[in-house]
């Protein structure tokens, strides 16, 4: 990635004060006015300027995906160790698992998926 994204907002920062000195312009009394040529110019350079920005948030949108899928994946992995390890407990420590407030939503969800299994349900293979 070529940017980070508090470098990202400064350069937009930077480019919303260009866009506005330039559209000074257009009132001769503020400055002197640019050739026609200079304008062309700037007027491209900012284009070429946002188009960089914007291949840098695409990279940055990677990232944050890529980022998604790892941790989708390790929490796939924690959730089958959790199965794993509830497998060993009886019935009843898992229904008082499911009863105690203190047991973790993603543990819930493993010992319901355990108690399914045990009674046959659609992850019984």
């Amino acid at each position: 990635m070529k940017r980070e994204i508090c470098e990202i907002s400064a350069e937009i920062n930077g480019i919303s004060n260009i866009i506005a000195g330039l559209s000074n312009q257009l009132d001769n009394s503020k400055t002197d006015t640019l050739s026609t040529e200079s304008m062309q110019q700037a007027m491209v350079c900012i284009s070429t300027y946002l188009d960089r920005i914007v291949e840098d948030l695409d990279d940055i949108d990677m990232l944050i995906e890529e980022d998604k899928e790892k941790e989708a994946n390790r929490m796939g992995k924690v959730k089958e160790l959790l199965i794993t390890i509830l497998s060993t407990s009886t019935d009843q420590e898992l229904h008082e698992m499911l009863e105690d407030d203190s047991t973790s939503e993603i543990t819930k969800e493993c010992i319901k998926e355990e108690v399914k299994f045990r009674k046959g349900g659609p992850n019984n293979e």
